[in-house]
């Protein structure tokens, strides 16, 4: 029998944490862009793709959004719910 993907898998935990320090701290892809030190594009194709993100683009936007890398790696955290 198919088994349902119920969970997330690691990399849209990225996309979702991300989204909540967006909203958090009225980020647009503009101000995403600078933080990270990319183009609008590049922004635009990590949430697609968010396996793609390097060290350093997430090392900038946890400083960004005065948090630790950690707190945008991991699944299962009070942002999710917010």
């Amino acid at each position: 029998m198919p088994r349902t993907k119920i969970g997330r898998n690691p990399a849209q935990h990225i996309v979702a944490n991300i989204a909540y320090f967006e909203k958090l701290y009225g980020y647009d892809r503009k101000k995403l862009a600078v933080a990270m030190r990319v183009s609008e594009n590049t922004v635009t194709n990590r949430k697609r793709n968010p396996e793609n993100f390097t060290i350093g683009e997430l090392q900038r936007l946890a400083a960004s959004f005065h948090c630790s890398i950690s707190d945008l790696l991991e699944g299962g955290t009070k942002h999710e719910t917010s």
